[in-house]
């Protein structure tokens, strides 16, 4: 969510620039969804942040302000269609590093690993944010999938020598 350039998903091209304007109003049309009061428990979601989860938000929309340019490509992102995987890991370097310097490009993991630490909210928000401006975070499969697989099941020495690496974006990982 929140990549600003073409992605195939479900066997059609999506520009997701319009999927995240469609994220933009999703808190809108939930509020009114859920306002009303559950049935079997009585009570509605409280969808507002609370004050430490307004401060964060905020904290996000500054970093997205300061560093958000570092992620954005020039034109629609057309241009990234057939283009080159390694040259647009350089192109946006710098994002991923501003991302790697806050651990946010890796929420979920904890911080004795690189990561974030987030909770499932503070992730929430983060992803809200950037979808809302069409940035993404740039973790990839190696962030989401091969890194918590090893946090758990790989000996320290695998540990050492590959989770840097991914933060880091030394190495891209695939699975096929």
């Amino acid at each position: 969510i929140g990549h600003n350039w073409r992605t195939r998903v479900g066997g059609s091209l999506v520009e997701s620039g319009a999927y995240s304007r469609y994220l933009s109003g999703w808190r809108a049309r939930t509020h009114e969804r859920l306002d009303a009061p559950i049935p079997s428990r009585g009570h509605a979601m409280d969808w507002d942040d609370t004050a430490q989860e307004a401060e964060f938000r905020a904290q996000v929309r500054a970093f997205i302000k300061e560093h958000g340019s570092k992620q954005r490509l020039d034109g629609d992102g057309e241009e990234m269609m057939g283009s080159n995987a390694r040259e647009v890991r350089e192109r946006t370097k710098p994002w991923r590093d501003a991302l790697v310097a806050n651990g946010w490009i890796a929420p979920a993991w904890p911080k004795s690993y690189g990561g974030a630490g987030m909770s499932p909210k503070e992730q929430f928000i983060l992803n809200e944010e950037l979808a809302e401006n069409g940035l993404s975070n740039v973790g990839g499969f190696g962030v989401m999938m091969l890194g918590p697989t090893l946090m758990i099941h790989g000996d320290d020495e695998q540990k050492a020598e590959h989770l840097g690496k991914i933060l880091a974006g030394g190495v891209v990982w695939a699975q096929g």
